[in-house]
């Protein structure tokens, strides 16, 4: 799914994105051992007279500091790539004593657990179900749904509506209070939104310039020109003897030899819930664009140009045919360079260029994306303090914008890991990645950016490194240069290219039901289509299958909580 090289890029990047920003474009969820003990922190047990006092004395202020001190405990999710320099570690580092030195707020990690393989998610859950919770934690979708229903989350309407500073509102509320709105549960604010980056995820053709260059042909414009180059890549035997000429993977899904955006230059949106025209959403797997998509697709994969192997392939031997020179073509996402094509690059130069998604006719193709967060930040019913949790926020996006920026956000030496990772508690300015591509083209152009933040002049070093002959660099001139993604995605957002999601609250009842089954069904239809071991007409009959076993029903659900989620 789209959210593994966006979630990278995040990591690795900008303070554009959260590691928390990782779910992918179709994710509606959108990743103790006892109970807790009446010592194991203050917050949990009955507020005492001191912390009742504490917090009267603060509450007029987003930033008011507590004293005495209070203790509150969290968990971490381990991003794998986060490192550590000078003693710092996830339990002693710069922003934990700032919570202590500003806020009077000592926090304490229960554990931590790593991302990968949903191993966070994982342990969490196991804290879920015995009650060994912290104060302030991370949850997605599901979790925030099951929280609240058991009781085991605060409210924080009027909490928030007290603490919050004008600042954090206006963070919040950047996707139009989408966010907002999946934080909500019956009408109350039930979690604070870790809002995505949503520019960042969407598609591009992908292509080696060198190929294109060597066999004199054009930069794409149409779909036809697509299957065209891939199909010489092919017959020229551009990579050797196995080119391939469109990489596709097995889960046909996702960044790097997905399927999303080829169907996308038909106007189709797999997986995501869609207008009609006259007010309703329907589901976008089962329009009839998508029959339009699969027959082209079988059609060149018949004939040889779409990777006849590729169901067998995963996303890593993906990678491999990409970065061992065996094809010049593919669609993908905004940060590959940093995760694959890099690889590539170092091994013989390979100049690859992203391009924007390209249309079958004469309608422009637009990017599908979801704008669902991340994840979302919940308080311990129990905790006697859940205004804590607002007035970290509150402290995070006042030092993002303000003089100690450097000292909190951007890393002191080249390569090591940005500070702001440390912060268990995030709120950025998203889409921000394109700021960094919008500071190198101001530069570039002498414009004065004498006071653009530390991370901008750290990437336009890297770019002009690169420019210099420093091809290790050369991920970072892909993706924020002069022909990048970054400079796609300012024409996208320029033009107001994007189509959201429109459903993005937690799986109904019936989602919850029929999902696993209905997706198994799709996922098969396409993949047996596309190897044409069933004709495209047996798209027709999974539409009427899915409609059946559940799909209206679903459909239904989403269409009310659409209507009671209207923005107002």
């Amino acid at each position: 799914m789209k959210g593994h090289y966006a979630a990278f890029a995040a990591v690795l990047l900008a303070a554009g994105m959260t590691l928390g920003a990782c779910a992918s474009n179709n994710d509606n969820g959108t990743a103790g051992t006892a109970p807790v003990s009446p010592t194991a922190s203050a917050s949990t047990a009955a507020a005492s007279p001191s912390a009742s006092s504490a917090a009267s004395a603060a509450e007029a202020d987003p930033l008011g500091k507590y004293d005495p001190p209070i203790e509150l405990t969290t968990v971490r999710m381990d991003d794998g790539v986060t490192n550590f320099y000078n003693g710092d570690s996830w339990d002693s580092n710069i922003w934990y004593q700032s919570y202590t030195d500003d806020l009077g707020i000592n926090l304490k990690n229960k554990w931590v657990a790593p991302l990968a393989g949903n191993q966070y998610q994982e342990k969490l859950n196991v804290s879920i179900a015995s009650g060994d919770l912290p104060d302030l934690y991370q949850v997605d979708g599901s979790q925030l749904q099951q929280l609240a229903e058991d009781g085991l989350i605060a409210d924080l309407t009027d909490i928030y509506k007290q603490y919050a500073s004008p600042k954090l509102k206006e963070m919040l509320n950047l996707d139009e209070g989408i966010g907002m709105s999946s934080a909500a549960i019956d009408g109350k604010l039930m979690a604070l939104p870790i809002l995505n980056s949503y520019s960042d995820y969407a598609g591009f053709v992908w292509i080696r310039k060198d190929w294109l260059d060597k066999y004199k042909l054009s930069e794409p414009k149409t779909m036809d020109d697509v299957w065209h180059i891939a199909e010489t890549f092919k017959a020229e035997g551009a990579g050797g003897k196995n080119t391939v000429g469109l990489p596709l993977r097995k889960d046909l899904v996702g960044d790097l030899g997905g399927v999303d955006q080829i169907f996308q230059g038909y106007h189709a949106y797999p997986g995501m819930w869609i207008p009609d025209g006259s007010g309703q959403l329907v589901y976008g797997s089962i329009q009839p664009e998508m029959k339009t998509a699969l027959a082209k697709l079988q059609e060149e994969y018949k004939n040889g140009v779409i990777d006849r192997e590729f169901g067998v392939k995963d996303y890593q031997k993906t990678c491999e045919v990409l970065t061992s020179g065996q094809a010049g073509i593919y669609f993908g996402g905004m940060a590959d360079p940093l995760g694959c094509t890099q690889a590539g690059h170092d091994q013989d130069r390979a100049l690859w260029v992203p391009l924007p998604l390209v249309s079958a006719d004469d309608r422009p193709a637009k990017p599908g994306i979801s704008v669902s967060p991340g994840g979302f930040y919940v308080v311990n019913s129990k905790s006697a303090h859940p205004e804590a949790l607002v007035k970290l926020l509150n402290l995070f996006v006042d030092k993002e914008d303000g003089p100690e920026q450097n000292t909190y956000f951007q890393a002191k030496n080249t390569g090591e890991t940005q500070p702001f990772h440390y912060a268990p508690f995030q709120a950025f300015h998203i889409n921000e990645n394109v700021d960094f591509y919008r500071a190198y083209i101001s530069h570039k152009n002498g414009k004065d950016t004498s006071d653009l933040k530390q991370d901008r002049i750290d990437t336009i070093d890297k770019i002009k490194a690169y420019l210099n002959g420093d091809e290790k660099q050369w991920a970072w001139y892909a993706i924020f240069g002069d022909q990048s993604t970054q400079q796609v995605i300012d024409q996208y957002l320029n033009n107001n290219m994007y189509i959201f999601n429109g459903y993005y609250g937690p799986g109904t009842e019936t989602m919850k039901e029929k999902n696993a089954i209905l997706a198994k069904m799709e996922s098969e239809m396409m993949t047996n289509i596309i190897m044409g071991t069933s004709p495209v007409d047996d798209f027709d009959k999974f539409v009427a299958q899915w409609k059946q076993l559940g799909g209206d029903r679903i459909t239904q659900e989403v269409n009310e909580w659409a209507q009671a989620h209207q923005t107002k």
